[in-house]
C-alpha cells in the first residue's frame, strides 16, 4: 500500500511570513542590499538572487545565529493552516515541509513533529532553487508516485500549479483563507 504524502509549503503558508526575506533583513549587509537592488531593477533573475543571497548567508552565519533565527520562526506559525493540516492528517502519512528558502535553516525547522524538511540547496556547485516546477520535480524524484499517494498539498503560490494539479486534495492560502484549489482554478 502506498504511503500518503502531504506537501506543505513553508513561506506564507505554514508561516505567516516569507522566512527568506526575514533572514535577509535580520542579517542585512551591503552585499545583500546590492544584489537586492540588482534584482529590483531586473538586472539579475529570481534564481540568481536566491543563489547569491543563500551562498552569502550560509557562509556568513554561524550555528548560533541560524539556531536563533529558526527559533524566532515559531512566532510566525499560521495556526489556521496548522489546524487545517492536523484535521486532515491520516496515520502513517509522510509529511514534507518544502520551501524555496535555503535548506541550511529550513532543514532545522521543527514546526510539525516527524516531518521531513527541504529547502533550496547546493549540490556539486549547482543551486537547486525549489521554486515552481523545480519544487515539483524534486518531489517526484524523492517521493515517486509508484510508492506514494499524492494526497494533500497546501501552498500560497500559483507558481506551484504542478504540485496543486497532481495532488488529490490541493489547497491554496489566499488572503487568510484556505481554498480548495479545484474550486478556483480547474
Amino acid at each position: 500500500m502506498k504511503k500518503k504524502l502531504y506537501v506543505i509549503d513553508l513561506d506564507n503558508t505554514l508561516l505567516e511570513c516569507d522566512s527568506f526575506t526575514l533572514i535577509i533583513k535580520r542579517h542585512l549587509s551591503l552585499y545583500l542590499v546590492y544584489i537586492g537592488l540588482a534584482r529590483k531593477l531586473k538586472l539579475i533573475s529570481r534564481y540568481q538572487f536566491a543563489k547569491k543571497a543563500t551562498q552569502h548567508l550560509e557562509n556568513r552565519l554561524n550555528e548560533e545565529q541560524i539556531h536563533g533565527f529558526v527559533k524566532t520562526l515559531d512566532r510566525y506559525v499560521n495556526n489556521q493552516v496548522m489546524d487545517h493540516i492536523r484535521s486532515r492528517l491520516v496515520p502513517d502519512a509522510t509529511l514534507l515541509i518544502i520551501s524555496a528558502s535555503p535548506n541550511f535553516y529550513v532543514s532545522r525547522i521543527d514546526l510539525i513533529k516527524h516531518s521531513q524538511k527541504m529547502g533550496s540547496f547546493f549540490k556539486n556547485s549547482y543551486f537547486y532553487h525549489l521554486y515552481g516546477d523545480v519544487k515539483y520535480d524534486y518531489i517526484t524524484q524523492k517521493y515517486p508516485q509508484n510508492l506514494y499517494d499524492y494526497y494533500y498539498a497546501i501552498t500560497d503560490s500559483l507558481a506551484e500549479t504542478a504540485i496543486l494539479n497532481h495532488f488529490t486534495n490541493s489547497y491554496i492560502v489566499c488572503k487568510n483563507q484556505i481554498v480548495l484549489y479545484g474550486q478556483t482554478h480547474k
